[in-house]
């Protein structure tokens, strides 16, 4: 139940060493949550200007730690942090309080404003397959995940791990007992109005919706390098990941 935190000197030792040594030029900061103790992140980002490495960084932390930097949040830019994931996990409050999460709907979507204001890459994910999911709930879903205009969204299939606060809740709702599938990306709940293969299908329109959609606003960017970024990532996804596979299921893939 205790933890103990690296200092900020140690973690910069590290970035310096990694990026002198080895030459790497890009970081994924871990931490699920960096940023609790302002004191210690706002150190760690002080010393990442001073020592200016050739490094750029890629984190998650939470909404209301975003919200609360709002005043510092230029440091975050200059220390060349590029990406961040914020969680926004549902767009109905019903949803989060389900899910225990101590979040409002307003933070993540002012977190998410914030970040783009900075030029800072946002990416978030929206949970899918509730028993009470609707096909019309879930394109609501869609449109506000829209509206919140993260760069990256990922829409997530539920997954009641029989550890979990929410397992009993759900269990009349499990129509699938191979943990193996309990990866967040194949549907095990079934919803009261929805077959498992319904809730596939939202999740690969949603998909396909989102991204077509972030597509046509990248043509109209004047932020080369967010661009760039998000036009070979979005390649990569459909390329190479497990959206792949789910979009087959729709027919062959649509010529590049």
């Amino acid at each position: 139940g205790t933890w103990r935190a690296r200092s900020p000197e140690d973690l910069i030792r590290e970035l310096e060493e990694l990026s002198t040594v080895y030459n790497v030029d890009v970081v994924l900061l871990t931490d699920d949550y960096p940023t609790p103790d302002r004191t210690r992140w706002e150190k760690f980002l002080d010393l990442l200007i001073e020592k200016d490495l050739p490094v750029k960084l890629l984190m998650e932390t939470r909404a209301g730690d975003i919200i609360r930097d709002k005043d510092i949040l230029w440091k975050y830019k200059k220390a060349k942090i590029i990406h961040i994931y914020v969680g926004t996990e549902a767009t109905e409050q019903s949803a989060l309080d389900f899910m225990k999460k101590d979040l409002k709907l307003e933070e993540s979507k002012e977190a998410l404003r914030l970040l783009r204001e900075y030029g800072i890459i946002t990416e978030t994910s929206l949970i899918l397959g509730f028993p009470d999911d609707t096909p019309q709930g879930i394109n609501k879903t869609l449109t506000l995940a829209k509206e919140y205009n993260p760069d990256f969204a990922l829409f997530l299939a539920i997954a009641p791990w029989p550890y979990s606060d929410m397992y009993e809740e759900l269990k009349p709702y499990i129509k699938v007992y191979d943990h193996r599938k309990y990866n967040l990306i194949d549907p095990v709940i079934e919803p009261k109005e929805m077959t498992l293969e319904d809730v596939d299908r939202a999740i690969i329109n949603c998909y396909r919706d989102f991204y077509m959609n972030k597509f046509f606003e990248m043509q109209q960017t004047d932020d080369e390098f967010k661009k760039e970024y998000l036009m070979k990532s979005m390649k990569l996804m459909m390329s190479n990941s497990f959206i792949k596979k789910k979009l087959g299921m729709l027919g062959d893939m649509p010529p590049e």
